[in-house]
């Protein structure tokens, strides 16, 4: 009898365990559910608040080649944080089909965007998508995506645009939200954008670097760029630097190398 009162218990706590995990479960996950209904309501609340602003982004969220765009909060938290400071050269790495180029071109006043990106289908169908107005504020940069290293920062590779507007500047707010992954020598290449390291000497004093959703290049920003980037706001999907007056002593701290990851063996 002992014998079977101790199985009965084991199984009584076995069963026991398997309801009270799958109740901690669902109510994890009910719980996050909830918060994303209640974020989503907040950010369509805010977008609608502003008409133009909410017009023009369900545009491109009706559009059919809507993919991955802006989302609602940084699309609102971008205009206002543009519209305060108004700055006079923005630098975009990261055109996409044209969300971010839009938003970032309805609150600018008389300044003007350089808007890098490495599709030519994208740049057709930001043209298309974005407003005549608006359009006139932007120009378009088609430039090829890469994979570098730059030899001051050991063994951390960088993705980027091959072809830089150094000609434009100086820019005085910059929008990080490109490239994306790509596929290179059977590869996943997914790593944090660099192009600000070379593009350092181009971005003025006090301006605002808006890193969209990319933790790993905020995070490779704050280690290695410290002396020139400072962070200034924390949000749930973005970091916002600023640049200091810290000036380079010599251009070549910034010289980058092109890499063939397929050959360097990296697993990314």
């Amino acid at each position: 009898m002992g014998c079977l009162r101790r199985e009965s218990w084991i199984s009584f706590s076995d069963n026991y365990r398997h309801i009270h995990n799958g109740m901690y479960h669902f109510l994890r996950t009910s719980v996050r559910r909830t918060r994303e209904r209640v974020a989503s309501f907040r950010d369509d609340a805010a977008l609608r608040r502003n008409k133009e602003l909410f017009l023009l982004y369900e545009r491109f969220a009706a559009a059919s080649e809507n993919g991955r765009i802006i989302g609602k909060s940084d699309a609102v938290n971008l205009y206002n944080l543009v519209k305060r400071r108004q700055p006079r050269r923005i630098l975009e790495f990261g055109t996409g089909i044209g969300a971010s180029t839009a938003v970032l071109a309805l609150a600018i006043g008389e300044g003007t965007i350089t808007s890098l990106e490495d599709s030519i289908g994208c740049l057709e169908i930001a043209k298309r998508l974005i407003p005549p107005a608006l359009n006139a504020k932007v120009r378009y940069m088609l430039s090829p995506r890469r994979a570098f290293s730059v030899p001051q920062i050991k063994y951390v590779y960088f993705s980027g645009y091959r072809e830089l507007p150094r000609n434009g500047g100086p820019y005085d707010f910059v929008l990080v939200d490109g490239p994306d992954a790509w596929i290179e020598d059977g590869q996943v290449v997914n790593l944090p954008n660099g192009d600000l390291i070379p593009m350092l000497p181009y971005i003025a004093s006090g301006a605002l670097i808006y890193v969209d959703c990319r933790k790993g290049a905020a995070r490779m920003y704050e280690k290695y760029l410290a002396k020139y980037l400072r962070v200034a706001e924390r949000g749930d999907g973005h970091t916002i630097f600023e640049r200091t007056g810290e000036r380079l002593a010599r251009l070549e701290d910034l010289e980058v190398k092109d890499t063939r990851l397929g050959n360097v063996g990296l697993a990314l």
